[in-house]
């Protein structure tokens, strides 16, 4: 009944009926006569046969003949005749069953005209030249049918279109295909792309190459080792833990793309890739977070405190991108992939289709293209998993292919977002030229402006030493000269002492310091004060064998024969600053009888002090000799001159000795150089009678136990360094980047190659890159990539050799990608200037300009 009132509603007879009803103006009426006129619409005319004054004779004829009932029978009342409003409404209700059933038809069968992507097809009316008020349309651009390469006139005719690959058909190949209840092209697979499938995988992508630059920048705090990544680069030293997390983040970049690939290669085992894919997710959700819980005990066990989880926040930032990336990857294994491997990287669909979205793709494309490694390791992955004819060079030259092809079209796309002859605006000549001067200025100077007082990279303060050691050696040797027979040209070198700095403090508190300054003149202002001060005892014993002993006894008597003899007393104090070493070097040296002698190698000649020295040095040696007879103590020998108590390590790691004041409030400056007194001790000087006769007595309580003794007036050596202030980076002093030419060798002459690789030998590349048009040759790339998707391996090893002979022959590249670019002003809302009026071409003649058509403007020659 409600079907009845509904077909009566869209009736031109009940209509015409219902306007002579008081009730024509009722809400019904009016909805009622708003579904008559949709009714009449010529979108639905090819399933209702009725028009908008009411149905055709012809039509009535049949439905009441149908019916069985003459129009003399309705029109009669009562005698059980039915009314003939109701026979009309009846007729019509049946007639809209059918027009909806047939419509329901040819909506499933135009659901299987898709394209070869797999798209469902549009259908386009045709669209005359000239519109209904008279007006001239543009003409529209010619395409080609690809069932029967017919051309397609889209002013005279209908066609199909897909909006997303562009692909067209006629109206007339259509027609053929559901005249035959066939489908054309590639038509979904329920069994198999059962979940509607969203693409995320540069999402993915992304996120997993933050993780892994993440992880090397925090390495040390992640997996708890004692050198960050940088560090063990710089030391060519990386850990076990820092290698292996290193390896799973790659090894996860790896997979992800394994994965992808393989989804869409063997459609009959998709079900047991999910199952595996994710199954590898849900361990490393299990995995992660074990190790959570151990770095966290670990943490409690070694500090004694609670601690949690953002108390760190390395590795809590590590956790939440960690969950992101498990997130993502949930959702992708939920909702599966695409049913078609779209390139998300390079779109197909033309950047006029493409919006606003367009440039930040391109800027996508570009920052993978040129990451190192990236884009290769994409290449090989792909081409050793998905089923090819090609090999790895021929794969890789379509890949080339298709990302210069890619770019090349948006290089034609920018230009053409300009009118013709347009000059370039003040706007642009500031970005990319007088800014982009700016910028390659400040590369060249920015290695000495990053070691300059002016920047905040640079320390602000010395930089402190980090260790010390001062080492005193003795030196005696014979003249090669022919009457010293076999006792002459003979050196010995024994070490006596050897101590490293025990304690090194600052001393830069602003009251000393500034009454240092100013009881000092002679001393820079921008210097930071360190103290050292070593022991006095060596750290190592007398390395003094009987032999040698003796040998340095026979030298020592040689001076009674008249033998050339010298003795050198040699300290040396070496200062590691950031890695550097400053090297600081007193001497005492004497001979007899003359120095002007023929010394062994490696002795140097000194001055002399007119034997004086030598002979105490004689003395004292032999009075060492009492410590091997038992004796207790051991004389001590006087050298002159042989310590500083004021150094001043300069900022290029020299350093110097210097007379400074010292005593706070004494401004009377201290010499240059203080006297040393040296002496062996042996084990009866440091060793009391109970730790003597104990069973584990200590190493000094032993007999032959001998050491060096060096002191001054104090029981510590001290020494004040003067540290000048710097201009060193903050980095690790042994990187070859802390320095100017570590700076211009990485980075202003890698800078100066890219851009030179930018611009040099572009005319060379002017057949490639100056193609106005470059659809036809994008299609027969995308063409091989579908060959290779289907299976269809004989196919794509032809098409990929008609692509290198597009790409060898300059006629197919004239002929096919254009002369000149045309269509400029695209998306430019204000009008073209006069001046900048396109040329005219001639249509199909190879972009030639028409001599016959005149031109807006003349040229100046």
């Amino acid at each position: 009944r409600n079907g009845m009132a509904f077909s009566s509603s869209l009736s031109p007879e009940a209509g015409r009926q219902a306007s002579d009803s008081p009730q024509e103006s009722s809400p019904a009426g009016l909805q009622m006569a708003a579904l008559r006129s949709k009714i009449s619409s010529p979108w639905l005319s090819r399933f209702f046969p009725w028009k908008p004054g009411g149905f055709s004779s012809g039509d009535e004829a049949s439905g009441n003949e149908a019916d069985g009932e003459s129009p003399t029978e309705l029109d009669q009342e009562g005698g059980g005749a039915r009314p003939r409003g109701d026979v009309n409404r009846f007729v019509e209700s049946v007639r809209v069953f059918r027009a909806l059933k047939r419509w329901m038809r040819w909506r499933l069968a135009t659901n299987k005209i898709r394209c070869s992507m797999g798209h469902r097809l549009e259908k386009h009316k045709a669209r005359p030249m000239v519109t209904e008020l008279g007006e001239e349309r543009p003409k529209p651009k010619s395409e080609v049918c690809e069932r029967c390469y017919c051309a397609i006139r889209k002013e005279k005719a209908a066609y199909w279109s897909c909006a997303v690959c562009e692909y067209f058909a006629c109206d007339e190949c259509v027609r053929a295909v559901l005249k035959e209840g066939l489908s054309m092209g590639k038509q979904s697979q329920p069994r198999i792309f059962l979940k509607p499938g969203i693409a995320l995988y540069c999402v993915k992508f992304g996120l997993g190459l933050v993780l892994l630059v993440y992880a090397m920048v925090a390495s040390k705090q992640i997996v708890r080792e004692e050198r960050s990544f940088s560090e063990s680069f710089q030391q060519s030293d990386f850990g076990v833990w820092t290698l292996a997390l290193l390896f799973l983040h790659l090894l996860l970049l790896v997979f992800d793309r394994i994965w992808h690939k393989l989804y869409y290669r063997n459609a009959s085992s998709i079900t047991v890739i999910a199952f595996v894919n994710g199954g590898i997710h849900v361990l490393l959700f299990f995995a992660l977070h074990i190790y959570i819980i151990v770095s966290m005990t670990q943490v409690l066990r070694d500090d004694g405190v609670d601690v949690s989880l953002y108390s760190d926040p390395v590795l809590c930032v590590y956790y939440v991108l960690w969950m992101a990336y498990l997130s993502i990857c949930s959702a992708q294994h939920k909702h599966g992939l695409p049913a078609v491997d779209e390139d998300l990287l390079r779109p197909s669909t033309s950047p006029e289709s493409q919006g606003n979205t367009e440039r930040l793709r391109y800027f996508y494309f570009m920052a993978h293209y040129h990451m190192p490694f990236v884009d290769d390791l994409r290449v090989i992955i792909d081409w050793s998993v998905v089923r090819t004819s090609l090999d790895l060079w021929m794969y890789y030259k379509v890949e080339d292919a298709h990302s210069w092809l890619y770019r090349v079209r948006h290089m034609m796309f920018v230009r053409r977002q300009s009118f013709f002859a347009e000059e370039r605006t003040y706007g642009e000549k500031c970005i990319f030229g007088w800014a982009f001067a700016l910028v390659l200025l400040l590369v060249i100077v920015m290695p000495i402006v990053l070691f300059s007082p002016i920047t905040p990279l640079t320390s602000t303060v010395g930089v402190p030493i980090s260790a010390a050691s001062a080492t005193l050696r003795m030196s005696v040797a014979s003249a090669c000269v022919e009457s010293a027979g076999d006792a002459g040209c003979r050196a010995i070198t024994v070490d006596l002492f050897t101590a490293k700095a025990t304690r090194m403090t600052w001393n830069n508190s602003a009251t000393f310091k500034s009454w240092y300054l100013a009881a000092n003149p002679q001393a820079p202002p921008e210097i930071d004060l360190q103290e050292l001060e070593f022991p006095a005892d060596s750290e190592s014993l007398l390395a003094m064998t009987p032999p040698v002993i003796q040998e340095i006894s026979s030298t020592f008597s040689g001076a009674d024969d008249k033998q050339p003899v010298t003795v050198r007393f040699s300290l040396d104090l070496v200062l590691t600053q950031a890695g550097e070493s400053a090297r600081v070097g007193f001497s005492a040296c004497d001979c007899v009888p003359a120095c002007a002698q023929p010394w062994p190698l490696g002795v140097a000649s000194c001055g002399g002090l007119g034997g004086a020295f030598f002979g105490q040095v004689r003395e004292w040696w032999m009075g060492t000799q009492q410590l091997t007879r038992g004796e207790v103590a051991a004389p001590s020998l006087e050298l002159m001159d042989m310590w500083a108590p004021s150094l001043q390590l300069k900022h290029d790691g020299a350093a110097v000795v210097v007379s400074r004041a010292q005593v706070f409030g004494d401004a009377t400056p201290q010499p240059r150089a203080h006297n040393l007194s040296f002496a062996i001790a042996g084990a009866a000087s440091r060793c009391n009678s109970t730790e003597a006769s104990s069973a584990e007595a200590p190493a000094w309580c032993l007999e032959n136990t001998r050491w060096g003794v060096l002191s001054d007036a104090t029981p510590m050596l001290r020494t004040l360094v003067e540290l000048e202030h710097s201009t060193r980076l903050n980095v690790e002093a042994d990187s070859s980047y802390s320095s100017v030419i570590g700076l211009y060798a990485g980075l202003v002459f890698v800078v100066g190659r890219y851009l030179r690789a930018a611009f040099q030998d572009s005319s060379k590349r002017t057949i490639y890159e100056e193609i106005p048009d470059v659809d036809v040759f994008l299609d027969l790339v995308v063409a091989i990539q579908l060959a290779r998707e289907h299976g269809d391996l004989r196919t794509e090893f032809q098409l990929y050799y008609e692509l290198m002979k597009v790409l060898r022959s300059t006629d197919l590249l004239l002929t096919a990608g254009g002369h000149e670019i045309k269509g400029y002003g695209v998306d430019r809302p204000d009008p073209c200037p006069p001046e900048c009026a396109e040329p005219r071409l001639r249509t199909g003649n190879r972009g030639r300009f028409d001599r016959r058509a005149p031109y807006d403007a003349t040229v100046r020659l």
